[in-house]
C-alpha cells in the first residue's frame, strides 16, 4: 500500500514545487532592469505613449495582480508575442523543441555509448590502473565546461 500512496501524493507534491518556480520567474523577469514600455517603444518613447503600453499589458496594476494574469496567462497557453521576433511565444517554443529533442537525444545516446563501457572496464579491473584511469578520466570529464 506504500507504493500506492507515493504514487498518489507525488503529483499532489509537484503543485508547492510548480507554484514556487511561477513565483521565481515572475520575479525574475520583474528585476530585469529597463522599463518594459520603453524597451517596447524604443528610446523616443513618448510618456503618453508609454503609459497606453503600461495599461495595455497591466503593468501599471498592483504586483499580485499581475501575477495573478500572469499564471492565468500560463495555464491557458498565452504567452504573449516575441519583442524579438514578433511572434507568439507559443509558436516559437513549438518551432524549437524538435532540434531540442534530437540534440537531447543525440547526447543522451553518446554518453550511454561512452559510460557503459566505461564502466563495465572499470568494474572488471576493479583497483586496477584501468579502474582509476576511468574515473580519472571520468571526473575530468564532469570538470570541462559544457
Amino acid at each position: 500500500m506504500h507504493r500506492y500512496k507515493f504514487v498518489l501524493y507525488r503529483p499532489i507534491q509537484l503543485l508547492p514545487v510548480l507554484f514556487g518556480i511561477s513565483v521565481v520567474t515572475f520575479v525574475l523577469v520583474r528585476l530585469i532592469p529597463g522599463d518594459p514600455a520603453r524597451v517596447l517603444l524604443g528610446a523616443r518613447a513618448t510618456p503618453t505613449a508609454i503609459a497606453n503600453i503600461r495599461r495595455q499589458y497591466g503593468l501599471d496594476e498592483p504586483m499580485w495582480l499581475q501575477y495573478f494574469y500572469f499564471v492565468k496567462n500560463l495555464l491557458s497557453g498565452e504567452m504573449g508575442k516575441s519583442i524579438l521576433y514578433k511572434i507568439d511565444v507559443l509558436k516559437l517554443i513549438i518551432t524549437r523543441i524538435e532540434p531540442t529533442l534530437v540534440l537531447v537525444l543525440a547526447s543522451v545516446t553518446l554518453s550511454v555509448l561512452i559510460a557503459v563501457p566505461m564502466a563495465a572496464l572499470a568494474a572488471r579491473n576493479h583497483g586496477r590502473f584501468a579502474d582509476h584511469a576511468v574515473r580519472v578520466i571520468s571526473t575530468a570529464g564532469i570538470g570541462f565546461p559544457p
